[in-house]
């Protein structure tokens, strides 16, 4: 974790020295996404907000949740960025708007504007009628982890593998039998317009949603899953 800070601090030095000694004006660059082993994911999201001002006479200041840290030496040598703060050095390249940094495994990707945090595509939860009202193939178009929203679609085949085991996070339901991910079907209770697991195994409720979707909470993960 300190490694990763330690990056993220050297990139946005970077950053924002170099383009102030491009565009000789203070100007501010955003994290807008960070890539690990193919996964895509959106700082705001994950609560993280980073920024570098750089001013014209070759300074800049990183700001992290509301914390600024100082600037570091920097060179400049056909489109790539090299800066050296005795800790980590980094090198990024510069790609039109964007400015992005490799190392270790991790991608980032710093432009002119703050990342936006995802909303989520799943509507207010509703009482079902019935058991049978779940009834069919639900994939999982989206996870959410305390509040961090993530689209499937941005979760690399690998990971995927890695996390759950199967290129498809399915739920399959009929009547209260519920299998989850390709796993044996499990009974499931139908109380109070959801479907509850059993307490002797693991916590888990299914919920309907007003646009048509269901949220599968698994021990406190939850995942939108629209009907197949």
């Amino acid at each position: 974790m300190k490694k990763f800070a330690a990056l993220l601090m050297a990139v946005m030095m970077v950053l924002c020295m170099t383009i102030a000694a491009v565009n000789a004006e203070s100007i501010t660059m955003y994290l807008t996404s960070v890539s690990m082993r193919g996964t895509e994911m959106n700082p705001a999201d994950m609560g993280m907000e980073m920024a570098i001002v750089f001013n014209d006479d070759g300074t800049c200041v990183m700001i992290q949740n509301g914390e600024e840290t100082p600037a570091a030496p920097w060179t400049s040598e056909g489109g790539v960025i090299t800066i050296d703060d005795g800790v980590n050095p980094l090198s990024l390249t510069v790609e039109g708007n964007q400015m992005i940094a490799e190392q270790d495994g991790i991608k980032l990707v710093f432009g002119t504007e703050p990342a936006a945090a995802a909303v989520s595509v799943a509507g207010e939860p509703v009482a079902a009628e019935s058991a049978a009202a779940f009834n069919g193939s639900w994939v999982c178009v989206e996870l959410n982890l305390g509040g961090v929203v993530m689209p499937v679609s941005a979760i690399s085949a690998e990971e995927m593998q890695t996390l759950f085991g199967t290129d498809e996070i399915k739920i399959v339901c009929d009547n209260g039998a519920v299998s989850l991910f390709g796993q044996d079907a499990v009974d499931f209770v139908f109380e109070n317009g959801v479907l509850v697991m059993p307490s002797d195994m693991m916590q888990a409720t299914l919920t309907l949603t007003s646009n048509g979707y269901l949220n599968a909470d698994l021990m406190g993960m939850v995942f939108v899953c629209a009907a197949e």
